[in-house]
C-alpha cells in the first residue's frame, strides 16, 4: 500500500464527483485500513444521501469538502445550474446530525466557495450562513485553468 512508502493522505477526486462512484465508501475504507491518516474528497453535495453518509462515517472518512457558491438559492443557481441549494443545506445538516448520533467527529465538514468577483462582496453573509452548519467555512482563490 502507499502507506508503506510514506503516503499519508489521499484525495478521491480531481475534477469529478466522487459520490457518483458506487463504491466510494469501500475506497475510503481500504485507504483507512491501509494506514492512511487523511482520507478526503470534494463534492458538490447533491448526491450525499443518508445511506452514503452513514457508510462514509463508518468507513472512516476524515474530511469532506462541499463546494457551494452562495448562501441562498437565487445566488447559488447562478453558478450551479440545475442543482438544488436546499438539498445541500439539508445534506450538511444531515451529515452533522449523523456524526452526533454516532458520537464521532469525522468527517470534518468543510463548506467552501470560490472567490469569484460576484461572490467577494457577499463573503460576510456566506460565512454567517454556513458557520453554524459546517465545521469549517472557507473561500479558495479562483484559478483559470486551461484544459486544452
Amino acid at each position: 500500500s502507499g502507506a508503506e512508502f510514506g503516503l499519508r493522505a489521499v484525495k478521491f477526486n480531481l475534477r469529478g464527483e466522487p459520490l457518483m462512484h458506487p463504491e466510494i465508501h469501500e475506497l475510503v475504507r481500504d485507504a483507512k485500513q491501509s494506514g492512511l491518516v487523511d482520507v478526503f474528497f470534494n463534492t458538490n453535495g447533491q448526491l450525499l444521501n443518508e445511506e452514503k453518509a452513514v457508510r462514509l462515517i463508518k468507513c472512516g472518512l476524515d474530511r469532506i469538502t462541499i463546494s457551494c457558491e452562495g448562501s441562498e438559492e437565487e445566488q447559488y443557481k447562478k453558478f450551479r445550474s440545475g442543482a438544488d441549494f436546499n438539498a445541500i443545506v439539508g445534506n450538511v445538516r444531515m451529515l452533522q446530525d449523523l456524526k452526533k448520533r454516532f458520537g464521532v467527529e469525522n468527517p470534518l465538514v468543510r463548506v467552501q466557495t470560490v472567490r469569484l468577483p460576484e461572490i467577494v462582496p457577499l463573503l460576510g453573509k456566506y460565512l454567517d450562513f454556513w458557520k453554524p452548519l459546517a465545521d469549517e467555512v472557507c473561500c479558495t482563490d479562483y484559478q483559470d485553468i486551461d484544459d486544452s
